[in-house]
């Protein structure tokens, strides 16, 4: 309904059980941390991942559109703790504009094939399966005893590099991945 406001259809998104609605990106980060294409970009991009039916392609597909979206977001050092765009002053706008521009003249789209590529390439030379699993670590640790019996395995466990909350950094990302429509301020 070309009538709909994006508030609408954030409701909409975010009230729907079925399909997922193409325009989170466009209608929270667009920008802020992207260019309209960008976001555009990146809503066309994770509804047709979610269409996939193979699950492993899922994930590897949406590993590479967060590598994608993170790579390509007007930023600083790659994290969502805050907007980098900096409205406050003119003075302040006319300085970042210049760098701005060109990042969100980025492709995502094209950075997202790369990656995929670049992915399936590799994946195909690797002798022995990557597996995620969630933690706490303690539990992922008692998941992979009792998946290994006596097979050699290598195990690399991430822990949080600080005690501060993560979330500001990734929020964003975390967004792209439920693609949930949560409440923002």
């Amino acid at each position: 309904e070309p009538n709909n406001t994006f508030t609408e259809l954030v409701t909409e998104g975010r009230n729907s059980e079925s399909r997922l609605l193409p325009i989170l990106f466009s209608s929270y980060y667009s920008n802020l941390f992207f260019g309209v294409r960008q976001a555009a970009e990146i809503d066309c991009l994770r509804v047709a991942i979610e269409d996939l039916t193979d699950e492993e392609e899922k994930n590897w597909a949406l590993g590479a559109l967060v590598c994608s979206v993170s790579s390509r977001a007007y930023s600083y050092g790659g994290h969502f703790a805050q907007p980098k765009l900096d409205c406050s002053s003119r003075d302040k706008v006319k300085k970042l504009a210049p760098e701005m521009l060109v990042s969100w003249g980025q492709s995502v789209s094209h950075e997202f094939f790369v990656r995929l590529t670049n992915l399936g390439n590799e994946s195909s030379n690797v002798k022995f399966p990557i597996m995620e699993i969630a933690g706490p670590w303690e539990e992922a640790l008692s998941t992979v005893r009792s998946m290994i019996h006596s097979d050699p395995v290598c195990i690399y466990l991430d822990p949080p590099y600080t005690r501060d909350e993560y979330s500001r950094y990734y929020h964003v990302l975390e967004t792209l991945v439920r693609y949930d429509f949560p409440e923002v301020q």
